[in-house]
């Protein structure tokens, strides 16, 4: 039988920081954050979990022209109306 871990007591594990389970990331505009980094390990791709997540509606005219065939004029408008 062994011991069950809380949340604290794992991200604060040592195995888990020498396997960058957790790692701290500096967002410009919230400073520095905890994220949990990428279970998957490769020698020849590793991967970089420090990448930041896209900020609220950085992809939004993308994604409605690229998946709802929206021009700029259709999203301008959406923007002008409230919608987006």
């Amino acid at each position: 039988m062994s011991a069950v871990k809380n949340v604290g007591e794992v991200v604060e594990d040592p195995q888990i920081a020498a396997r960058d389970m957790v790692v701290d990331v500096e967002y410009p505009d919230f400073g520095e954050l905890r994220m949990f980094g990428s279970p998957i390990k490769l020698d020849v791709t590793p991967t970089d979990p420090r990448g930041l997540a896209p900020k609220v509606g950085e992809h939004t005219d993308l994604l409605l022209r690229a998946f709802a065939d929206l021009t700029d004029a259709q999203i301008s408008d959406l923007r002008a109306a409230g919608a987006i």
